[in-house]
């Protein structure tokens, strides 16, 4: 027997060749970078190249061709290397979205500021989706892109702010699919640093880092704008100056907690999804400060209803969930 392998230093007779090795299965970590890399820097970099944003639009936009660009942007957003990040109202997204074909949620509108009650937050929903089971498959490629985009620190902001994007997720957390409900809940529990149920962050991007609409643009300068404007460092905003220009997004906001409530509450969500809606709790617990002149997220926790808190009080005696 020919045993002259074991002297090049390789134990293996039949090594594997690299794209086949096996992959380390420790949990990526988010990147800190709060802008995508410059081009000079990406030339530079002898790693993987993204794929190009406006024909993997055109490939989702084209029926034959929706799977391939599905497949495309799993394994790049997947990369460790690439941190595929996305621009301020991105069109990708709302190509994604458009590939899923189903009964939206109906939920009540707000008509003013004086309908910003925290009891409000937990009975908006009118109306639960209806996801056909020929929507699925799409659906979990989809779902599986948008946990994998959250892990990237610049795509948070693009993520949160894109309605029909947000309005998806939430409709995500009434289905009864176990890794389906994992990979919504995941994405929102990454999205929760950003989420914002005042207006005043996203009043803030709109005015100082927005340059979809060509708005007034500070760079860096606007970035610090930004922050000492968001809901974590709130300064005096008028309230009507404040709703005109985000009463949607704040309305998609509150629908949130409708949705939590179901999750919480439901006696079929499976053990793994009520782990992580605890930390999706803590999480927008922890990153978002009161507010002095609207209802913040801890005065809406704090309305929240009596079947929720004995649900929660329930969990105290699970182990790993109290």
């Amino acid at each position: 027997m020919d045993d002259s392998w074991m002297m090049s230093g390789s134990m293996d007779p039949f090594p594997l060749p690299g794209d086949l090795q096996p992959q380390p299965t420790r949990k990526r970590p988010r990147s800190t970078s709060p802008f995508p890399p410059s081009s000079s820097s990406s030339r530079r970099s002898a790693g993987p190249i993204a794929p190009d944003k406006n024909e993997l639009l055109e490939q989702l936009q084209d029926p034959k061709q929706a799977d391939e660009a599905l497949n495309t942007l799993m394994q790049a957003t997947a990369s460790h290397e690439l941190n595929f990040t996305l621009d301020s109202e991105e069109p990708l997204l709302q190509g994604l979205v458009n590939l899923i074909d189903y009964s939206k949620g109906e939920a009540n509108q707000f008509d003013s500021l004086d309908d910003l009650v925290p009891a409000n937050a937990w009975k908006i929903l009118n109306k639960k989706p209806n996801f056909p089971l020929a929507t699925i498959p799409k659906l979990h490629a989809v779902l599986v892109i948008l946990r994998n985009l959250s892990f990237v620190a610049a795509n948070l902001r693009p993520m949160t702010q894109d309605l029909p994007l947000m309005a998806l997720l939430i409709d995500c957390l009434y289905l009864d699919n176990t890794d389906l409900l994992v990979y919504a809940v995941f994405t929102l529990v990454n999205l929760a640093t950003v989420l914002d149920v005042t207006g005043h962050r996203l009043l803030a991007d709109k005015l100082f880092l927005d340059t979809a609409k060509e708005l007034h643009t500070l760079g860096w300068g606007g970035l610090q704008f930004a922050k000492q404007l968001d809901d974590t460092h709130q300064v005096s905003v008028d309230k009507d100056v404040l709703w005109e220009g985000t009463n949607r997004y704040v309305t998609q906001m509150w629908q949130l907690f409708s949705a939590l409530h179901h999750v919480i509450c439901s006696p079929r969500t499976p053990r793994p999804v009520l782990m992580m809606a605890m930390d999706w709790i803590r999480e927008l617990l922890d990153h978002h400060a009161p507010s002095a002149d609207l209802p913040s997220m801890h005065d809406i926790f704090r309305d929240m209803p009596d079947d929720m808190m004995e649900r929660l009080v329930d969990c105290l005696w699970i182990p790993r969930l109290g």
